[in-house]
């Protein structure tokens, strides 16, 4: 089972699962980023390293885990604290947040972030889809 049919160029039902779910996402990714107009946007673009202040009470996921990155890329810790002392961060697990850091540091962008997100997210489906008729008789 191939992803791409060679018969008539048709595409494999995982391509279009792809596809289709990128093509949703993007639009969806297009979609609210205009739509908190005139409100606090959830993130700056490109997020600038200074407004990375995180609230007292917890905060913005998205602004912590930005956090986490741009400290893994600058000061290698995985910390909250914008300056030493680093105080090591015990709440969130640093899977995603070194996710984010390899991105930031070989794009130094967060809209590739936001892209890298949707590429996993599509290609997430289609391998289910690959490993569901692979696993049935």
């Amino acid at each position: 089972m191939s992803f791409v049919s060679t018969k008539n160029n048709k595409f494999t039902p995982a391509v279009t699962i792809f596809l289709i779910t990128l093509a949703v996402y993007v639009a969806l990714l297009f979609a609210t980023r205009h739509e908190h107009a005139g409100l606090k946007p959830p993130l700056p673009y490109p997020l600038p390293r200074e407004s990375l202040t995180i609230p007292e009470d917890g905060g913005d996921d998205a602004i912590e885990y930005a956090a986490l990155a741009e400290n893994l890329l600058t000061h290698t810790v995985f910390s909250l604290s914008p300056a030493s002392p680093f105080v090591p961060e015990t709440l969130r697990t640093p899977g995603y947040p070194f996710f984010v850091a390899i991105v930031l540091g070989i794009f130094k962008n967060y809209i590739a972030v936001l892209f890298a997100q949707i590429l996993l997210v599509a290609l997430t489906g289609s391998v289910i889809y690959r490993m569901t008729f692979a696993l049935l008789p």
